[in-house]
């Protein structure tokens, strides 16, 4: 492990990497913490439902399709690959697909999402240096699938060159890694080659899934003597902004992409399930909620209310990247202040905290962060996000706040998208962000003034 790199100045703090909140913090780093353990599992317990799942869908035929629902910004990343680590002993083998930068963000087909997986899972094994041989007779049928049955004659050699020579020859997976990543390739960006192999590609959905699963079951059968079964995480899909390509490439083709013989968990916006474009996701994936940290158990609890076990798990990962003690005038009211704000979204808490050290750092009056900085740190984020917002949000964020209930409205999905709207509990219940509630349009929204 490298020095540590928590922060012991102002400076470091607010311009460093230990306060960067779109940083991904695996397992086993200096800032990891495990707020499953930390929180009460009745109230959020996400990598102990994952755990269930898996550990109870162990069989030689049996995966399943995961809907992990979460906003960005919730710790989704952190918590799969948590679960994934404590799920090694019974031989998951994770494949982690970076959907946006997998997919064309605005035109997603349904064969793109299974060429992707396919691609994922060569390349995964590769990578990881797998001594695996797959049966000659299997690895023609996947030559054959890419380099002739998707590509098609007229363009194999424009597109594949010299590779389906590779991919035949190979006694292993580099030459069908290097087959597949040159058609992930041309799936993710408009080109003259893309309609032609999606066409190719989904004229029999059937044949397309057959064959990914040929190879899915090739690598299980290597892998078999190791006990080990792939899952696929498609990381990142929930921030796509165009839901209905989601909707129509993975939603809607549930019952195809339900047939591929290995797991599959896929990152969710709550619109997804509690907004749809046309099907919710919880009618056709296992879906796990991923609520926000517990700062609030229940809807009776007022929006000034942190709860003790939540204030220690924010207090704990704060401490993980800065030195509270060294930065914080009151380290106390200053995580309070920070938890209170953030309304428990992960993401939040660490912006919070970088803003306000940046604030006190280009304060001439001050050597530490106090609460006046946070709630200036507040204020700044909040104006930042809540441009989004519309004169009939603002109306409908105050029913929100009335009802902690969300509905499948235009208004509802825009808040969701941009987690102005947050979920807690895992069954969920809802509310506004903080923001919103301290913000002169919400008391004017509730007045009834436009």
């Amino acid at each position: 492990m490298e020095e540590s790199t928590r922060a012991t100045t102002l400076s470091a703090a607010a311009f460093g990497p230990a306060l960067n909140p779109l940083e991904i913090v695996r397992p086993g780093h200096e800032w990891y913490v495990d707020l499953d353990k930390l929180l009460p599992r009745e109230h959020y317990g996400i990598t102990a439902r994952l755990d269930n799942l898996f550990r109870e869908n162990r069989g030689p035929k049996q995966f399943i399709q995961i809907g992990l629902a979460g906003q960005g910004g919730t710790g989704k990343s952190t918590l799969v690959r948590q679960s994934m680590a404590d799920l090694r002993e019974i031989g998951l083998l994770p494949v982690y697909v970076n959907a946006r930068e997998s997919f064309d963000q605005v035109d997603i087909a349904f064969a793109d999402v299974v060429l992707v997986l396919v691609e994922a899972v060569v390349r995964t094994l590769v990578e990881r240096g797998e001594t695996i041989t797959l049966d000659p007779k299997l690895r023609e049928r996947v030559r054959r699938w890419f380099a002739e049955e998707i590509v098609g004659e007229s363009h194999s050699r424009a597109l594949l060159g010299e590779l389906e020579t590779e991919a035949s020859s190979s006694v292993g997976l580099p030459g069908i890694a290097n087959l597949a990543a040159r058609l992930k390739g041309t799936v993710r960006s408009n080109n003259e080659y893309r309609s032609e192999i999606r066409q190719r590609a989904a004229r029999d959905p059937e044949e397309l899934i057959d064959s990914a699963n040929a190879l899915l079951d090739g690598v299980h059968a290597a892998l078999a003597e190791r006990k080990q079964r792939i899952c696929v995480v498609f990381d990142n899909l929930e921030k796509i902004v165009d839901r209905s390509q989601v909707d129509a490439a993975i939603l809607r083709r549930s019952d195809d992409l339900g047939r591929l013989r290995c797991h599959v968990i896929y990152f969710l916006s709550p619109a997804d399930v509690y907004a749809p474009t046309t099907t919710q996701a919880s009618q056709v994936l296992r879906v796990v909620d991923v609520p926000g940290i517990p700062i609030r158990e229940s809807p009776s609890e007022g929006p000034e209310v942190v709860q003790a076990r939540a204030l220690e798990a924010i207090r704990r990962l704060l401490d993980r990247r800065v030195a509270l003690e060294l930065l914080f005038a009151d380290p106390a009211e200053c995580v309070r202040a920070i938890a209170r704000w953030s309304g428990g979204r992960l993401r939040d808490v660490i912006e919070l905290a970088r803003q306000a050290c940046d604030f006190a750092e280009l304060d001439q009056d001050a050597d530490r962060v106090s609460v006046d900085h946070v709630d200036r740190a507040a204020r700044k984020l909040g104006r930042l996000r809540l441009t989004v917002m519309t004169s009939e949000a603002w109306q409908r964020a105050v029913q929100i706040h009335a009802s902690n209930d969300v509905a499948n409205r235009p208004e509802d999905a825009l808040m969701l998208r941009n987690a102005l709207v947050l979920a807690y509990d895992g069954e969920p219940w809802w509310d506004v962000h903080p923001f919103l509630l301290h913000d002169p349009r919400f008391a004017a929204a509730q007045r009834g003034e436009a």
